[in-house]
C-alpha cells in the first residue's frame, strides 16, 4: 500500500473532523454546475457524496480499486449516482461532450503526463462545462511528502494556466489557497527535510483538536473567498471549455 493510499484511509477511519477536505468543499461546491458531473480522481469519495446529495448526477473514477470500491458505497443510495469506474491511464472511457462539469481535486500531479490528462478533460466537457481543479503549489516547496505521495511536480500560477489554455479551457479564476499552511510546510519539508504529518487531520477525538480543526475550517474558507492572496499550499482554479 502506497503513502498516498494510506494516508486517505486513516483520514477514512480516524479523522475527526477534516478541516481541509470540509473547506475545499465549501469553496468548490459552487463552481460545479449542470446535471451531469464527473468527478476525476474521486479518492473515498467524499467530494462525489457532496454532488449526489445536491441532485447532480455523478459519475466518479479512480485508478484504485479501493478508492471506487468506498465511492460506491457512499453515493449508492442517491438515485442521482452512475456509480464508480476504475480506469488504469489518461484515456479516459467516456464519450466526447458528455459532462456539464467536472471536478478533480489534488490529481494531476501524480500524472507524468498531466498536459495529455488535462486534454481529455477538456474532451468530455460539452461547450460552455466547467473544470474545477486543485493542485499543490509551489515548486519550490516540493519535498519528501511529493515524493511519498507520488507528485511529479508542485505547480506555479504560469504552469498551471499555461497547461490548461494548450488544452483548450479557458481560466476564469485561479488562486492561492492555505497560506496559513506554507511556514510550517517549508519548515518541516525544506529545513528539516521530513514529511509534515497529518496529525491534526486524523487521530483521537479531543475537544482541543475539534476546536482548533474546526478555526482552521473557517480560515480556510475565507481564503477561498479572497482573490489575491500571494501564495499558498494549493492552487484552486476555475476553468471552461471554450
Amino acid at each position: 500500500m502506497t503513502a498516498l493510499q494510506e494516508s486517505l484511509i486513516a483520514l477514512e477511519h480516524n479523522a475527526t473532523y477534516d478541516f481541509r477536505r470540509r473547506a475545499l468543499m465549501r469553496t468548490l461546491l459552487p463552481y460545479v454546475t449542470g446535471e451531469d458531473v464527473i468527478d476525476i480522481g474521486c479518492g473515498m469519495g467524499f467530494m462525489s457524496e457532496a454532488l449526489a446529495q445536491r441532485g447532480q448526477k455523478i459519475t466518479a473514477v479512480d485508478v484504485e480499486q479501493t478508492y471506487v470500491s468506498y465511492t460506491d458505497q457512499r453515493i449508492a443510495a442517491y438515485t442521482s449516482s452512475v456509480g464508480s469506474v476504475l480506469y488504469k491511464d489518461t484515456q479516459l472511457p467516456f464519450c466526447d461532450a458528455c459532462f456539464d462539469s467536472l471536478i478533480s481535486l489534488d490529481v494531476i500531479e501524480h500524472v507524468k503526463d498531466h498536459a495529455g490528462l488535462v486534454r481529455e478533460f477538456a474532451r468530455l466537457l460539452r461547450p460552455h462545462g466547467s473544470a474545477i481543479l486543485s493542485v499543490p503549489a509551489l515548486p519550490l516547496l516540493y519535498g519528501r511528502r511529493d515524493l511519498n505521495h507520488g507528485h511529479f511536480r508542485r505547480y506555479s500560477k504560469q504552469l498551471l494556466i499555461s497547461t490548461l489554455q494548450q488544452a483548450g479551457l479557458q481560466v476564469e479564476r485561479v488562486v492561492y489557497w492555505n497560506c496559513i499552511g506554507v511556514l510550517p510546510y517549508f519548515v518541516s519539508e525544506r529545513l528539516l527535510n521530513r514529511e509534515i504529518p497529518d496529525s491534526i487531520r486524523k487521530g483521537r477525538q479531543s475537544f482541543v483538536r475539534e476546536m482548533t480543526a474546526r478555526m482552521l475550517e473557517e480560515w480556510l474558507a475565507i481564503e477561498g473567498q479572497l482573490q489575491s492572496l500571494p501564495y499558498g499550499l494549493s492552487l484552486l482554479v476555475v476553468a471552461r471549455k471554450l
